[in-house]
């Protein structure tokens, strides 16, 4: 420690000084003592705190180093980000104009041919011309073909789409007309459970005819199905729907307390023979649920069957009597239909498969206009080839007329003839040079250089 010498030289001056006196100057030298240690420690912390702030001032120079660079970041993000926007801006463009310039050529592609190839014809000789012909004949064909079979379609569809609304009307009409018949029949059918049954079914049929579907086609009466237990289980109607879809629609008739409930004298008869007829409908929907349908092994429904009541009027009176029916039905995975409310169901059925077909014809379309322009594409790769063929007999041709007509050709060295010989009158024909200019820059964007004819053409 520093200063320690002199205290020790000082202490041993005063070794005889009084003992009173000596604990005095021992007090004042452990004063003196801590004094120099507080002092000492001060300096220390003194030191250490410099070194503190200037660490803290490099860690601050650093981060502002720092901050600065995440700011150069974010721009280049920002920058990124915006080249990135323009970039798929530019695809975006760049593919409405690859697909635009795709619908013209298509669109143009057939009078473009047909005017290339008018026009090529007329440097060909009469053999040439007949060839031709005969090589382009099956394309005209085929596009006339096809340009029919597109009005066809386009026809088609107008008139469907049209008469779809007359349609509906009319089959509401249908509809109401076999309610009246429906409520004539009620007393015909009044007791036998097997008749009314049977006439239940045959009503459900006519009524999936009239809304357009064709039995064998679109649906299927009565076919043969096995439950999980292997018990044996016919729908009485099942509808194929694209895509190996089905709907199941099972008719059932309730009619007895529903004409009790007409003949009623008084609103509690009525009230109770309603109550009846809708225990009845729930215990056919009980008895429809417990088929489950929608579980039998080939049967891919949505998970719901349709509960046909031919009768329209006792189907009204259920509802109305008891409003949650519906909803009781639902919750069973059945769909309470009657006449007037299958016939919308039904006619989209026909209307979805008239749109598969129309959409399996534009397939078969598309692909008869791929293999129609293969074929031309093949015709134009001959008429290129032919043209460069044209071209070589023409140039074989000038160096043959040069050789004759020039000045040191064949010819002006064989007029000589007529000055020495009597025999020599006839005059020498001049033959004139061609010049056959083809148009070979357009073909060359429907033929490429290696093209390869393909059968068919």
């Amino acid at each position: 420690m520093p200063g320690t010498p002199a205290l020790i030289a000082l202490w041993s001056g005063f070794g005889s000084l009084p003992v009173m006196t000596g604990l005095a100057l021992a007090l004042a030298l452990a004063l003196a003592l801590a004094l120099i240690a507080l002092f000492w420690r001060a300096g220390r912390a003194r030191r250490r705190d410099a070194a503190l702030q200037a660490e803290n001032h490099a860690l601050q120079a650093r981060l502002q180093d720092i901050g600065q660079q995440l700011g150069h970041a974010r721009a280049q993000a920002e920058q990124l980000r915006e080249r990135l926007v323009d970039a798929s801006h530019r695809d975006a463009d760049l593919a409405r104009t690859l697909d635009h310039a795709g619908k013209v050529l298509r669109a143009e592609f057939a009078a473009l041919a047909a005017r290339e190839l008018e026009a090529r014809g007329r440097t060909l000789e009469a053999g040439n011309q007949f060839a031709l012909d005969a090589l382009l004949r099956p394309f005209r064909e085929q596009l006339a073909q096809f340009q029919q079979r597109v009005e066809h379609v386009h026809q088609e569809a107008v008139r469907g789409n049209a008469a779809l609304a007359t349609q509906i009307h009319q089959i509401g009409e249908q509809g109401r007309r076999l309610g009246d018949q429906a409520e004539s029949l009620t007393s015909a059918l009044r007791g036998d459970n097997k008749l009314m049954g049977n006439w239940g079914e045959m009503q459900l049929e006519r009524c999936l005819q009239q809304a357009g579907l064709v039995r064998g086609t679109h649906y299927r009466a009565q076919p043969l199905y096995h439950d999980a237990g292997g018990q044996r289980r016919h729908p009485d109607f099942v509808l194929d729907l694209p895509d190996g879809r089905h709907l199941v629609i099972d008719s059932k008739v309730s009619l007895l307390d529903y004409e009790r409930a007409l003949a009623a004298a008084g609103a509690a008869q009525q009230h109770q023979a309603l109550d009846a007829h809708v225990r009845s409908v729930r215990q056919h929907v009980d008895d429809l649920s417990a088929k489950d349908y929608g579980a039998l092994a080939g049967m891919n429904g949505p998970g719901f069957v349709f509960m046909y009541l031919p009768v329209e009027a006792a189907y009204v009176a259920a509802l109305r009597h008891a409003p949650d029916l519906v909803e009781y039905a639902w919750q069973r995975q059945v769909a309470l239909v009657s006449h007037a409310s299958v016939l919308p169901v039904l006619r989209s059925v026909v209307h979805v498969w008239a749109m598969v077909h129309s959409h399996r014809q534009a397939h078969a379309l598309a692909d008869e206009a791929g293999a129609l322009y293969e074929q031309v594409v093949r015709v134009a790769g001959r008429l290129k080839r032919l043209g460069a063929g044209l071209a070589t007999v023409s140039r074989q041709y000038n160096d043959v007329v040069t050789a004759v007509a020039g000045q040191q050709g064949l010819g002006a060295r064989v007029a000589r003839f007529t000055e020495v010989s009597t025999r020599a009158k006839r005059e020498l024909p001049v033959p004139d040079a061609l010049n056959v200019a083809l148009d070979d820059d357009r073909l060359a964007a429907l033929a490429p250089d290696e093209d390869a004819p393909g059968p068919g053409v």
